[in-house]
């Protein structure tokens, strides 16, 4: 199982590496959202990267704009649950799929984690709608077993177009672990600020991970940079 997630990681970055030139980008939607990838893609050349983020459902810390799409960097020391090196590569303005690879020999139980997903990202009138399904496989997270996970995930944004609060949004959003078992669900409700000079600011006021809930203001923040 985990050779073939490998191979398949290799052949799909060679696929669209070499095709990248042909990319139709959608780099006015957003690339990311509370936790989950979105269609739209940081521009060539620009550089995204979160200062802060208190979600660590949230592991994609640096993007690059390249080679027609996004270069992901997850800086994540812990090997059990680090996605690594990857590339988001979007095929129209709505779709995009993206993999990304972790390999540690140093430790006894040597990991490589492979993750795989695709996302699409639409609107309909002031409404940002996202769907993304994720699979991340771990090859010692079980107790030195292969482990896969199935990530199901759903957003929904509101963005009002009042000249008083432009820039802003008010998102929810949903994260199913439908596989292995338990299953779990996770629920993130919160504001979304994008201000001039590329700064994104996401507040929640309340986050379900588990069994556990918070209700706060803030429960989660993101700063996140373009340069």
């Amino acid at each position: 199982m985990n050779r073939f997630l490998v191979t398949s990681f290799l052949l799909f970055s060679f696929t669209t590496a070499s095709t990248a030139a042909q990319a139709a980008g959608n780099f006015n939607a957003p690339s990311f959202g509370f936790v989950q990838e979105m269609a739209g893609v940081v521009e060539n050349g620009t550089v995204s990267a979160n200062l802060y983020d208190s979600l660590t459902a949230s592991r994609n810390d640096i993007r690059l704009g390249a080679f027609g799409g996004e270069v992901l960097i997850d800086p994540t020391l812990s090997s059990s649950n680090s996605t690594g090196i990857g590339y988001k590569y979007p095929f129209t303005a709505n779709m995009a799929a993206y993999g990304k690879l972790y390999m540690d020999t140093t430790t006894g139980a040597s990991y490589t984690n492979v993750t795989l997903g695709f996302s699409y990202t639409g609107s309909a009138s002031s409404l940002l709608y996202n769907g993304n399904a994720e699979i991340f496989n771990c090859s010692a997270c079980k107790g030195g077993q292969s482990e896969s996970y199935v990530f199901l995930k759903a957003a929904g944004f509101f963005q009002p177009q009042q000249k008083a609060i432009a820039g802003a949004s008010f998102g929810a959003e949903i994260s199913m672990q439908t596989s292995p078992s338990p299953t779990s669900t996770d629920l993130f409700l919160g504001m979304r600020w994008h201000a001039k000079g590329n700064v994104l600011l996401d507040l929640g006021v309340m986050r379900n991970i588990g069994n556990v809930s918070t209700v706060a203001t803030p429960a989660f923040v993101r700063l996140n940079v373009g340069f």
